[in-house]
């Protein structure tokens, strides 16, 4: 990577680190502290930040890099990386689908019929995908990985928007003194995260659907770009998550600094 992309593959596998590092350190300790108090919030939160965004990033990217960089690989090896991958992205979105149901909208039958149609676009599109041989190409132009992917960007669209929405709502009842500074910037941290891995995604399909249909001396301009575009977004929603999850001391007085002042 070094030598294709320089500098900005460095800063890249630098950012990704960090990125997975997060899943799994706020994913287990998420895990870990629903172990203690039965709490199943905590535990769905957990095992989507687990799967969705360590075990199935990580596999995919070891998959979309070995075409972007030409590195060779068995091409059935290929494809259970990218099975697996999506396999358990759809199951970490599903997670967190459950959890934005029940936590932001528990009595709407429409937010319900949300969590089983975008599941289902995600089962349909993926057995799909895979049936058709997509998986070995890592591949995303087909109309069985596209329903997949529409299933898994709105799953990212109605994660993202549900917290920060409670977000503006738990403000109002911060400037009566009914809320907690902490758990109203949780939220907000929460949906920053969230929107970020939509942009993540977006940013991972983009490549996959033009960079090799590109010209070689193109093609490294926008992967470069990409690169980029990833890495600031893998590095906001890290920032997010574990603020959101594991706030510091420091962090926590600068919030508590923050809405005093604005109450003034």
């Amino acid at each position: 990577m070094l030598e294709i992309y320089g500098s900005t593959g460095i800063i890249a596998g630098i950012a990704q680190t960090i990125f997975l590092m997060t899943a799994f350190g706020v994913g287990g300790l998420l895990l870990v502290r629903a172990g203690r108090s039965g709490d199943p919030h905590q535990r769905l939160l957990g095992w989507h930040l687990i799967l969705a965004m360590g075990v199935g990033y990580l596999l995919l990217s070891i998959a979309v890099a070995t075409i972007e960089l030409g590195i060779a690989m068995d091409p059935t090896l290929r494809g259970v990386l990218v099975g697996l991958g999506n396999l358990a992205t759809a199951s970490g979105l599903f997670a967190t689908l459950i959890f934005t149901r029940n936590v932001f909208r528990p009595d709407a039958p429409a937010a319900n019929a949300a969590v089983w149609v975008l599941t289902a676009m995600m089962a349909a599109g993926f057995t799909i995908y895979g049936l058709t041989g997509g998986f070995p190409t890592a591949r995303y132009d087909s109309w069985g990985a596209g329903l997949m992917m529409a299933g898994i960007v709105g799953t990212n669209l109605w994660v993202s928007y549900e917290p920060l929405r409670y977000h503006r709502l738990m403000r109002r009842r911060l400037k009566l003194g009914l809320a907690e500074p902490v758990v109203v910037d949780r939220f907000l941290l929460w949906g920053v995260g969230s929107a970020a891995r939509l942009a993540l995604v977006l940013f991972g399909v983009g490549s996959a659907l033009y960079v090799r249909n590109l010209e070689p001396a193109t093609a490294l301009t926008f992967s470069k770009l990409v690169l980029v575009g990833t890495s600031a977004c893998g590095l906001v929603a890290s920032v997010a998550y574990w603020l959101a999850f594991h706030p510091t001391p420091a962090y926590q007085r600068w919030v508590e600094r923050r809405v005093g002042s604005s109450r003034a």
